[in-house]
């Protein structure tokens, strides 16, 4: 009798009629497996790597907001004006473009090639061909670089 009724379970849940077994509430929670306790440390892990852009945002809209005001309030006769615009120059670059491209190297790279390119255009001898030579020795080393990883 008792094994007639657990084969008539059985068949119900298959035909999924019940959804809950009648002894359900006798079931202990059972602690995880290695797998999904693999994939629990991992979901874990990608968590914890994902980066927060609020920040380097923030930092990016402070970085654009003091060019223009070192522009219009900073001497540029002191010793430190200047290179504390190409410094702050070099920042905002790089985080724009890190935050655009989503890739911190090719950020660094990218406004590395921009404040160079600035300051050759300081000096007078920026042109056309040197932006094209500094981006080629750009392209050159990211290729470099992502090949050899």
């Amino acid at each position: 009798m008792v094994m007639v009724r657990r084969k008539k379970i059985r068949t119900l849940f298959r035909r999924k009629i019940l959804t809950k077994s009648p002894n359900d509430h006798k079931k202990v929670p059972q602690k995880n497996t290695v797998k999904q306790q693999k994939t629990i440390n991992s979901r874990h892990e990608q968590i914890m790597r994902r980066k927060n852009f609020t920040v380097s945002f923030l930092l990016l809209i402070l970085l654009w907001v003091s060019i223009p005001l070192i522009i219009f309030f900073v001497d540029p006769g002191t010793p430190w004006s200047i290179p504390l615009f190409i410094i702050v120059i070099f920042f905002a670059l790089t985080f724009t473009f890190s935050f655009l491209l989503i890739h911190t190297r090719r950020g660094v790279l990218l406004g590395s090639v921009f404040t160079l390119f600035l300051i050759l255009q300081y000096y007078g001898v920026g042109s056309a061909i040197n932006f094209i030579l500094i981006a080629a020795l750009a392209g050159v080393i990211e290729y470099y670089l992502y090949s050899s990883s």
